[in-house]
This record gives C-alpha cells, sequence and structure tokens, in this order.
C-alpha cells in the first residue's frame, strides 16, 4: 500500500459505502454534480473533498448520523453539530448513569469535549454545594468556567493560577487541533476574566498538564484538603464521530472517603444521573 492510500481514510470509506450501495463511480458524479475522474481521485487519495461534497455523498448514500460524521471526520472536517446530542445515544447515556452511579458516594460528573457538563451523581452536588452553590443552580454548568468563576472554584483554589494555565493550553491545542468553533468560544471566554495571567503560555509550559491532576483546596478551618481530580473517556470506540464524553471523578489524595452514602440523601439537581 502506497503512502497516499495507507493514509486515505476517506477514500476507503467512499469506496466501502460505493459498493455497499451499489453505485457505479459514474452514477456517483452524475448524483453530486462532479466528474467521474474525480470520484476516482478521492477514491485513489489523489485529490480531497470539500465538506459540502462529503455531506452531498452522504446524503446520496443515506448515511446513519454516525456514519455520516465518520466520513465528515475522515475528510478532515469536524462532525455535524446536531448529530453529537447525547440525546442521540441512548448507549452512552445509559453507560454514563451505570458509571456515576456506580462512583458514589465519590463526586463525579460526565462532560463533553468543550467543557459542558452532561450529568452528575449526588457526591458531586454535595461537593460544589460547598465551594459553587450559585453557579450550579442552573442545568447550563461548565467545568472550565467552574475553575475560573470568582463564585466558583477560584478562591478555594491554592494553586489556582497554575491550574488556569494549564487548562487554558488544553483548551488551546482543541481548537488548533480541531479548528472547532465551539471550542474557541470556551477559550475567549475564559481568556476574558481579568485575573486570567497574560503568559499563560509560558506558565503551563513550566506547570506541565496532566489530563488528571491534583488540586489544593482551602478548608473552612483553614486547612488544605489535597483532591485528586481523575479524568477517562467514556465509551472507547473504534467509530471516531461517537461523542466524545469526559468523566471526571474526585479523590481525596489521602484515599480517605469525602463522603458516606448517609451524607448524600436528599441531593437533587437537574443534572443527577436518573434512577433506572
Amino acid at each position: 500500500m502506497s503512502k497516499s492510500s495507507k493514509h486515505n481514510a476517506f477514500g476507503r470509506l467512499l469506496k466501502l459505502w460505493r459498493n455497499t450501495r451499489g453505485i457505479s463511480q459514474e452514477e456517483l458524479s452524475l448524483e453530486v454534480d462532479v466528474s467521474g475522474r474525480h470520484i476516482s481521485f478521492l477514491e485513489t487519495g489523489r485529490s480531497n473533498p470539500g465538506r459540502n461534497l462529503v455531506i452531498k455523498i452522504a446524503d446520496v448514500f443515506k448515511l446513519s448520523p454516525r456514519d455520516r460524521n465518520n466520513l465528515l471526520v475522515a475528510a478532515g472536517f469536524t462532525q455535524s453539530d446536531s448529530e453529537s446530542d447525547l440525546q442521540r445515544h441512548r448507549l452512552t447515556t445509559k453507560t454514563l448513569q451505570l458509571s456515576l452511579a456506580s462512583l458514589e458516594p465519590t463526586p463525579a460528573c460526565a462532560s463533553d469535549a468543550y467543557g459542558n457538563i452532561l450529568m452528575v451523581n449526588r457526591g458531586w452536588v454535595k461537593l460544589h454545594q460547598g465551594c459553587a452553590k450559585e453557579l450550579i443552580q442552573t442545568p447550563n454548568i461548565n467545568s472550565y468556567h467552574l475553575y475560573f468563576a470568582d463564585n466558583g472554584l477560584k478562591p478555594l483554589l491554592i494553586d489556582w493560577e497554575n491550574i488556569a494555565c494549564a487548562l487554558l493550553m488544553n483548551l488551546q491545542q482543541e481548537v488548533l487541533l480541531t479548528d472547532d468553533a465551539r471550542a474557541e468560544e470556551v477559550l475567549v471566554q475564559l481568556l476574558a476574566y481579568p485575573d486570567t495571567p497574560e503568559n499563560w503560555q509560558q506558565k503551563s509550559d513550566q506547570f506541565g498538564y496532566q489530563h488528571s491532576f491534583r488540586i489544593d483546596v482551602r478548608t473552612p478551618q483553614n486547612g488544605v484538603d489535597e483532591l485528586l481530580c481523575i479524568n477517562h473517556t467514556v465509551g472507547a470506540t473504534p467509530f471516531i464521530s461517537d461523542p466524545r464524553i469526559i468523566m471526571s471523578s474526585f479523590h481525596r489524595a489521602d484515599g480517605q472517603p469525602m463522603f458516606t452514602s448517609d451524607d448524600l440523601d436528599d441531593i437533587s439537581h437537574p443534572l443527577l444521573f436518573s434512577e433506572f
């Protein structure tokens, strides 16, 4: 296999669906208003498609939302916004419900690639009631803003500046890798906070970023609690356009439980996982 064909994921998917649907190159070219030669070049990797052409081809093949997004991503584009809604992925939703329930009483939440929190457990609500009660009252919560807002975690974090710089670098790389307008919007919002260090890129490089990290939190008794925020991706799958969901859990560094099950009685929240 040549180097060009080895990296031609779009061409291989195009040929797969064309053969599956029983459509010749010439027939497809007429449907999407390009030459048959161009379709041939797309399959061999000699030409690259525009986003509109990919969508036209997906329409001709009558692809499902997931398969359409696979075709878009293979061509180097982000997936369609309307198909990334968690509600379209019932199995993923059930996975999150079961995972969050199994972690209790450990605080945990699930968020998307932009930090928007999708689902929480009662431990998470209990933890944030003590430090960001006002900010978590609505169902529209962003984990990045929780770290940056004055009515969020920021006043309680001893090493806030280091954490903020590291989170900004993580999000900046997301923007550069995906050219995603939604990620860029969140980045612009974070950079607008008044205390964001101007040299955050350099500070982040010195601090270093890890997907899971430690946070030192001030306690009401003027002490310090060392917490570990552990993150992992839910639902690893060969299908590249499935929604990227991040599960975050919070643990005491000394290994002791943060809460007991009795502490979570009468906890409610709009994003709380549903019972099953």
